[in-house]
């Protein structure tokens, strides 16, 4: 497997000292480059991938050992960026912030998050998000599967006329999912900000649109779980 080499922030056990090391990344050969291109398309609504879709596409990630790290995403975007804007996330199991950024000054301690898979199969690159253990697990995985081209080619003959793709669960779905909750994504669009929240789904007056299915913990789910939701200006944060 061939890798690339990031760097990497680590904080030192004895002290507040920290100190940047160069750590292997997986890379993905069928991972194109990022690019504004890579978002021509998306709405801020999540793209219409049904419970129904959403199972069969699962079904596929499952086909091919990625549901432990992967779930299906319908492709969106929020916020305009311009040439050299990246969408970075950076966060905990219980809070993510968004933030638009510099990809070159990014692109060295981030990798893809979300990616929109194309008709003809192509993998797409959307968003960056911080190198983690979990993260370069999550990648070695995707770089097996998608290494003779079969599973993409399957994914995107399932979701054909649909934009949809794949999306790293990140600690904080994990979270979610263990304490029946859901995550809510939620936008400033007048200062390109977001923030991302666990919510108990017995709390939740109303429901915004669903952005991101998962199999589940363990594996209990066999349809689509719905995982994620989208909220726009929805004011103020809450902390």
């Amino acid at each position: 497997m061939k890798f690339t080499y990031s760097v990497l922030a680590v904080t030192l056990a004895l002290g507040t000292a920290s100190i940047a090391t160069r750590v292997p990344v997986p890379a993905i050969n069928a991972e194109k480059k990022y690019a504004i291109a890579n978002l021509e398309g998306l709405t801020d609504e999540p793209a219409a991938v049904s419970p129904a879709l959403a199972t069969t596409l699962l079904d596929i990630l499952e086909n091919y050992g990625l549901t432990n790290y992967w779930g299906v995403t319908g492709a969106h975007s929020h916020i305009n960026l311009t040439h050299g804007q990246v969408m970075c996330q950076s966060g905990s199991e219980s809070r993510v912030a968004y933030v638009v950024g510099n990809y070159d000054e990014m692109a060295s301690t981030n990798v893809p998050y979300n990616y929109r898979v194309t008709d003809a199969g192509e993998l797409l690159p959307l968003d960056l998000g911080p190198i983690t253990s979990e993260v370069i697990a999550a990648r070695s995985a995707l770089a097996a599967a998608t290494a003779d081209g079969c599973f993409l080619r399957e994914f995107s003959t399932a979701s054909k006329g649909v934009m949809a793709g794949i999306a790293y669960i990140r600690p904080i779905e994990r979270h979610a999912l263990e304490y029946d909750s859901i995550v809510m994504n939620r936008y400033d669009l007048s200062t390109s900000i977001g923030i991302a929240s666990t919510i108990p789904l017995s709390q939740i007056s109303r429901h915004g649109a669903v952005s991101f299915y998962t199999r589940g913990i363990g594996h209990l789910a066999s349809r689509a779980q719905a995982t994620d939701e989208c909220d726009d200006c929805i004011f103020p944060f809450e902390d």
